[in-house]
């Protein structure tokens, strides 16, 4: 338990519920969500794949940009994020996105680490670095959400975190159309001079918070494998939502 959850009860990233919590053994601190939500957040997961018909924690898919890379050997990923409409799982990536809350990113990072167990082999032996966030957006907000995912994953999975690929500039990418949004990733997105680890042969787990079309995934695959990195497996909270 945290000093900070007693004076600062913890509140359901949903529906900003008080969580209710056994002080004498510390139940429910640092847990995200209230039981309504959680029942809701785990239909999220259950809800099936427009494309493949499985639940989307199973679901094998990719969008576009993702596909014909002979070294991205899996995307993973938890639920569908549906644009425009007030569902669990949007109300805690935007919370992940601008609140930085202790419990949610906690969640988070635990919920993915566990599918990543069974999806990626030795994942204790794996990178796991990320996406990374633009340069302006971490000054307004003070941090990368998707770093700090990655963190939490490796410490879950036993892993080593790795910084590999930093932004160099580049605009906003929900502002752009397809093709503008290609290029820019391509400009914007490079590998850090100085990298600790070897990534030589290694398997790389790439995390980010939302995939949408893959491309800055797609760009960071493609610069882990120039680095000698072998099978890269993408991993997010949420897929952008699909249609047929």
């Amino acid at each position: 338990m945290r000093i900070a959850d007693l004076i600062f009860p913890p509140k359901c990233v949903s529906c900003r519920k008080i969580l209710n919590a056994d002080k004498r053994k510390g139940k429910n601190f640092g847990i995200a969500l209230c039981p309504d939500c959680r029942a809701e957040w785990e239909k999220a997961k259950l809800e099936k794949c427009c494309f493949c018909g499985k639940a989307m924690i199973d679901c094998r898919c990719r969008p576009s940009h993702l596909y014909g890379s002979e070294n991205i050997a899996d995307c993973i990923k938890l639920c569908k994020y549906k644009t425009g409409k007030k569902v669990v799982q949007n109300k805690m990536i935007y919370a992940l996105k601008t609140r930085a809350l202790w419990n949610n990113e906690t969640f988070l990072s635990s919920q993915l680490a566990r599918v990543l167990e069974n999806r990626v082999p030795h994942a204790e032996e794996a990178v796991v670095t990320f996406v990374p966030r633009r340069t302006k957006s971490i000054r307004f907000y003070g941090y990368d959400q998707a770093a700090v995912l990655a963190v939490g994953i490796a410490e879950n999975l036993g892993a080593d975190f790795v910084r590999v690929i930093k932004r160099r500039g580049g605009l906003e990418q929900k502002k752009l159309g397809t093709a503008e949004r290609d290029k820019n990733t391509k400009l914007s997105l490079a590998p850090r001079k100085h990298i600790k680890t070897d990534l030589a042969g290694r398997t790389v787990i790439l995390v980010d918070d939302v995939i949408t079309s893959g491309a800055s995934m797609a760009v960071c695959a493609d610069i882990l494998s120039s680095l000698g990195a072998g099978k890269v497996y993408c991993a997010a909270v949420a897929e952008t939502e699909r249609r047929l």
